[in-house]
């Protein structure tokens, strides 16, 4: 409950904001290849296509490549991973927002890429 109300509505939220921006998708769970072979899944992700400036395509076999523009996770038990490894492993890649949801503290951390750090 903690995980998949907040994964089902910020999934809703991304969706709608998706279909009324043209250029953009929105994915629940999706696998990102990023540079260096580093994989990740976040639990939300957005994209904006590569004819619209976006930084990702498709790969032969369906995955993800490069980063995405914005990545999701929600975050009861995994804070400490979220708020620092991953948010580190996004900074370096180049995603250009990344949002973690606390569910525990009824907490939202809302990072934006500013002169290529997350602010």
């Amino acid at each position: 409950m903690r995980h998949g109300k907040p994964h089902s509505v910020l999934g809703a939220w991304l969706e709608c904001y998706s279909a009324e921006t043209d250029g953009t998708e929105a994915f629940i769970d999706i696998t990102a290849i990023m540079p260096g072979d580093n994989e990740s899944q976040p639990d939300v992700t957005l994209i904006v296509s590569p004819e619209a400036g976006g930084q990702t395509s498709v790969s032969e076999d369906d995955y993800l490549t490069g980063s995405p523009e914005l990545a999701v996770e929600i975050s009861h038990t995994s804070a400490l991973v979220d708020l620092h490894a991953k948010k580190q492993m996004y900074e370096k890649h180049g995603v250009r927002e990344y949002i973690v949801v606390e569910t525990k503290r009824r907490a939202v951390h809302w990072f934006m890429r500013r002169d290529g750090i997350f602010v």
